[in-house]
């Protein structure tokens, strides 16, 4: 079974066609046209399902994350048939805020609440790593997430194929850098409460703390070896 997601109504014609190219594979896919945004809709299914994804580009998207254009779909679909791809296992996140659970695939952070900036310490793998931070607010991302919030921040992209998260203070007042590690961060709110957020969508406020880890899930996503070179040229627009 091929379950598409679109992007948009004027796509529903590639619709058929990704069924016709690939209604014989033995195994189920799920395939989505757009762009980075459409493609979340895509990994939350798999993360549910554990059917893979192709992503497929369309022709105004950056899609960091596509693995093939809509006019390369017929040899992309060749590809799968012909089992010249691999699965990759995009870690999902997963937090918790006053015993509030939350997800996302980009990134997971946190934004002030009123005029006055944030003050909050970071743990890092249990072990403090800031200590009274003041700035607006901060992202936990993903390697595939470095591409998206986490890069308009200041923060550093990562590889597709790192293990790692960065963790990325928005605006801060002092020198705190963004941190690549492995493992966990807690964030404890000092003072004011923070409005959480992941991928994009507003969730709630935290009073005290926010914690954040690799979650047990992960998105599958077919490659069909797109070099990384070719989706940073994508994202400086080149």
């Amino acid at each position: 079974m091929v379950v598409t997601v679109l992007s948009s109504e004027k796509h529903v014609n590639a619709r058929s066609l990704i069924n016709k190219l690939l209604r014989s594979l033995p195994f189920d896919i799920i395939v989505t046209v757009g762009g980075d945004g459409t493609f979340l809709k895509a990994f939350k299914i798999s993360a549910q399902t554990g059917r893979p994804v192709l992503c497929v580009r369309n022709e105004k998207s950056k899609g960091v994350l596509a693995e093939c254009d809509l006019s390369d779909i017929r040899t992309a679909a060749k590809k799968i048939k012909n089992k010249r791809f691999s699965v990759v296992r995009y870690p999902m996140l997963a937090g918790i805020a006053d015993n509030h659970k939350l997800s996302g695939f980009n990134e997971i952070g946190f934004f002030r609440t009123s005029e006055e900036a944030l003050r909050f310490d970071l743990f890092v793998n249990n072990a403090l790593f800031y200590e009274n931070v003041v700035a607006d607010g901060g992202i936990i991302s993903t390697p595939a997430g470095s591409t998206a919030y986490n890069i308009s921040a200041g923060g550093p992209v990562l590889d597709l194929a790192s293990k790692s998260l960065v963790f990325t203070p928005l605006n801060p007042h002092g020198l705190n850098k963004p941190i690549v590690f492995e493992g966990s961060v807690k964030i404890v709110f000092r003072r004011n409460s923070a409005q959480l957020f992941a991928d994009g969508k507003k969730l709630y406020k935290a009073k005290n703390y926010l914690g954040v880890s690799k979650s047990d899930r992960n998105a599958n996503v077919i490659s069909l070896k797109t070099p990384f070179y070719t989706r940073w040229k994508r994202i400086v627009g080149l």
